[in-house]
């Protein structure tokens, strides 16, 4: 509509410019033609502003013809008196002897004036008729041009009006599209709340798991620093303590089976089904659907499946955390040339392992047919965790694989990020960055050890130390969760040497090329603090540093 409005008159004003213009032209010429005829009277040179004053000149001085007052040709802005008549009045006394003495005169000049005047009048008017007859052509063309004008005004206008229908058509769309666009962005705000209450429970799921691994790898620790202060004796000793312990805790738990149950006490029972049916191969939707059509709860099986993955892992920490004592003193010489593309074998391959038949009646069995199973098992594993404990001393037990990357990711990273620190490697290096890989079975999780300063570091979760391998100046790569724990927890030189022929390597990364071989372009001497701990001045010579 604004367009409308702005063209319309435009055009009108157009059309008006070309009619006056027309009109002023003709008026010209009409003003020329009679300039013509008026100058072809008798200039008296006498001022006048109307008709009266030259009147009242006539009568005081008895002129007989007719005058008037009319703008001078040279300067329009100036009137004056003109004649029609010559002829004086003779019967005036007072003007009868100026007349007789200017008649000659004037007689005179008024012939010559008159026979010049006549020749000008005929060239204007010849003038002035051809330009008339030039600008009548003109003219009909102005007229023409406004007619095709006006035709033009009309289409405009009728195309404005379709435009602007259309203009509304669309305002129309644009609102209902705010409106859709409005509801969409109230449905993805009520999603996004409440993905993140779910991503809240999650969270403090997870955060309870975390704080279980923690405390038992707190736990375990403790125990073998205990256990490392002591003999081979004291530490028998303490195993049959332990078992003896263990026992009194598998009686004690069978008696509160057979009492009233908490709500949230995953009986022995149900941990020992639900890791048989692992062990088996089984996968948690099998598992889930099983328990589901035995009458479960699907959330009392996700419960339960947590919590039997969380009762193992603290099991395992148990069982082998005076193997890693044993396996940190053993020392080994480091090889001198190891390749890349060698991936040690994974000595979890080299075990044998027991296959125990599930029983899949157990969760659902009820009464004292219950507990006198679970009495069976319970002294069963008592007696097979001690007899494997005095026959094998410090064995380093069977190995572990985690059923998801979730616990694989939260038993690595916890470990990593508590105890990165606590090694006497750390203080003698102000900054570095490490990433460190550690695979079980198909699953693969990659963290980047940086140190920021002397005190403080952080673990970056990455996606691959291959990816970006210049990046860092160390990259390792573990087999199995068995020698990624010792490393963390009894970092030093044998144990690092004893490992690198298990279950760890070296990737490439700043310092080292594919091929276990040292870049030439890169100066490693920043690290000499680290590699004089475990290196001879002559094997660091070997590799080309001199510290």
């Amino acid at each position: 509509m604004v367009l409308k409005l702005n063209l319309k008159p435009s055009l009108l004003n157009k059309s008006r410019s070309f009619s006056i213009t027309a009109l002023l032209l003709i008026s010209l010429v009409f003003v020329l033609t009679s300039s013509f005829f008026v100058s072809a009277n008798t200039n008296l040179n006498i001022p006048c502003t109307s008709n009266t004053d030259c009147e009242l000149i006539k009568n005081t001085y008895g002129y007989t013809f007719q005058v008037y007052c009319n703008p001078i040709a040279s300067n329009p802005i100036v009137s004056k008196c003109f004649s029609i008549d010559n002829t004086t009045n003779s019967n005036n006394p007072s003007s009868l002897n100026s007349g007789s003495r200017n008649l000659t005169t004037s007689n005179a000049s008024l012939s010559t004036s008159s026979s010049s005047n006549n020749l000008a009048l005929q060239a204007s008017l010849q003038a002035a008729q051809s330009q008339l007859s030039q600008l009548t052509p003109k003219i009909s063309e102005l007229e023409s041009s406004v007619l095709n004008t006006d035709a033009r005004v009309g289409t405009i206008e009728a195309d404005l009006a379709n435009i602007q229908a259309q203009f509304q058509e669309l305002n129309s769309n644009v609102e209902r599209l705010n409106t859709a666009i409005s509801s969409l962005s109230s449905g993805q705000e009520n999603l996004k709340s409440e993905l993140n209450q779910n991503l809240q429970v999650v969270n403090t799921g997870l955060a309870g798991l975390q704080e279980s691994i923690v405390q038992t790898q707190t736990n375990v620790q403790t125990l073998e620093e205990a256990v490392a202060e002591r003999p081979t004796v004291g530490k028998l000793m303490l195993y049959g303590i332990a078992v003896i312990l263990i026992a009194a805790g598998v009686f004690g738990l069978i008696y509160l089976l057979r009492t009233k149950q908490p709500k949230k006490n995953l009986p022995p029972s149900v941990i020992n089904y639900i890791t048989q049916k692992i062990r088996t191969g089984q996968k948690f939707s099998h598992i889930r659907d099983e328990l589901v059509k035995a009458g479960w709860d699907e959330e009392d099986v996700k419960w339960a499946y947590k919590e039997t993955a969380r009762h193992n892992f603290s099991g395992y920490q148990q069982k082998t955390s005076a193997s890693n004592t044993e396996k940190s003193n053993v020392g080994a010489n480091l090889k001198s040339e190891v390749y890349y593309d060698h991936v040690p074998e994974n000595r979890s391959q080299k075990k044998n392992k027991t296959s125990q038949s599930s029983s899949e009646v157990l969760p659902f069995l009820g009464g004292l047919q219950k507990n006198k199973v679970l009495a069976i098992i319970a002294v069963s594993v008592v007696l097979l965790i001690g007899l494997l404990l005095f026959i094998r001393g410090v064995s380093t037990g069977q190995a572990i694989h985690f059923q998801s990357d979730i616990e694989l990711d939260a038993a690595a990273k916890s470990l990593l990020e508590n105890l990165a620190d606590e090694n006497a490697f750390y203080p003698l290096v102000e900054k570095t960055s490490i990433c460190i890989e550690l695979k079980d079975l198909d699953r693969l999780v990659s963290y980047n050890l940086l140190k920021i300063n002397a005190t403080s570091h952080e673990v970056k979760t990455v996606k691959s130390c291959t990816i970006n391998a210049a990046s860092y100046d160390l990259s390792l790569r573990f087999n199995d969760w068995e020698s990624y724990n010792i490393i963390l927890r009894k970092p030093s030189c044998e144990s690092f040497k004893s490992e690198h022929k298990n279950g760890m390597f070296l990737l490439p990364s700043k310092y080292i090329l594919p091929g276990f071989a040292k870049n030439p372009f890169e100066d490693a001497s920043s690290f000499c603090p680290v590699l004089k701990t475990c290196l001879s001045a002559v094997e660091l010579k070997k590799i080309g540093l001199n510290c």
